[in-house]
């Protein structure tokens, strides 16, 4: 009587571990698809990867987080737009240095992984309010 209960009693534990293997695995794909679906809304923002201020001339190097950029002047509009609103993901500027900017000038970069590695698409030059695209279709 006692081995039958005893045998109950592991067969009943080993019913549930394959449920709980299932039950992380389940709970472990919806950690990766939210951490995805968090990283694909963020990631089509462009952003600044790097910065350098130099003579009242800012240069950012700006990642623009796509495959590929349709609408150049609709892009710099918006890079200039979060520039204005010193509203880029990683990067904040400082405010209270009382510098007079120039000119602002950014370096565009399709991904980040691409910088240093690939030419820049082109430069964007922001100058008294204007917006002024260098080196499309080969022009600079």
């Amino acid at each position: 009587m006692k081995r039958k209960r005893d045998q109950r009693r592991c067969r009943g534990t080993a019913g549930k571990i394959p449920a709980l293997i299932f039950c992380a695995a389940a709970v472990l794909c919806i950690v990766i698809w939210v951490m995805r679906h968090a990283q694909m809304q963020e990631g089509n923002e462009p952003d600044v990867v790097a910065s350098r201020c130099e003579n009242n001339v800012y240069d950012l190097t700006v990642a623009a987080n796509c495959d590929a950029i349709k609408d150049t002047e609709a892009f710099a509009e918006k890079v200039v737009q979060k520039y204005e609103e010193n509203s880029f993901r990683t990067t904040k500027f400082s405010v209270d240095l009382g510098e007079d900017i120039d000119l602002v000038r950014f370096h565009v970069y399709l991904r980040r992984e691409e910088i240093g590695e690939k030419e820049e698409l082109f430069q964007i030059r922001y100058q008294d309010g204007d917006i002024i695209l260098d080196g499309i279709n080969g022009k600079r």
